[in-house]
């Protein structure tokens, strides 16, 4: 048995459903640096998009914090000032504090990170990736479908609107490929 996690939600799916797109994780899984950096670059898109022209890091903490997992200001201001340093932030003074904006649209910054899980795991096979995804969105319903007497309703209206964002992101990644042929790219 392997699981499927949708929304932090665990469900177990045959070997056989997944193919080899999912292996096995276990549900105490640490957040990776990556993942809290991904975490705090989409809170400092999110607060943009609320109309904040400067972002503090103080926002940025409150955002991500909940009743979970509590993160210290200095763990989110080191993270923001990498992100700083990766280029995909930008760090201004005001006074004795700093403010943050993002240089990269949440857009471009998953173009390239689904760009570059096809080049390192898909060998730039876009068809794999989109048949993998396919795979991935079966073993969801295979799991949903295993759950669904013992799972509320709203976990249920979950799944389906996980596979309706699956759904569009497959039809955005076609049109990333058709796009990157007609540029020949």
């Amino acid at each position: 048995m392997a699981f499927v996690v949708v929304n932090d939600v665990f469900y177990e799916a045959t070997r056989n459903d997944l193919e080899g797109c999912v292996m096995t994780m276990r549900a105490t899984m640490e957040l990776k640096q990556g993942d809290l950096e991904n975490l705090i670059l989409n809170a400092l898109w999110d607060l943009e998009a609320e109309g904040f022209s400067q972002v503090f890091v103080a926002s940025v903490q409150e955002r991500i914090c909940g009743a979970e997992r509590k993160w210290a200001y200095t763990t989110v201001k080191t993270v923001m000032d990498r992100l700083v340093e990766k280029e995909l932030a930008a760090r201004f003074k005001q006074g004795k504090k700093y403010y943050y904006a993002s240089l990269a649209s949440r857009e471009v910054a998953a173009h390239t990170a689904v760009t570059k899980v096809v080049r390192q795991f898909f060998k730039e096979d876009w068809d794999e990736l989109l048949t993998c995804v396919a795979k991935l969105r079966e073993a969801h319903f295979v799991a949903a479908r295993a759950a669904k007497a013992a799972t509320p309703a709203a976990a249920v209206a979950q799944l389906e609107r996980v596979y309706q964002q699956s759904a569009e992101v497959k039809a955005a990644q076609r049109f990333d490929q058709d796009v990157h042929l007609l540029v020949g790219g």
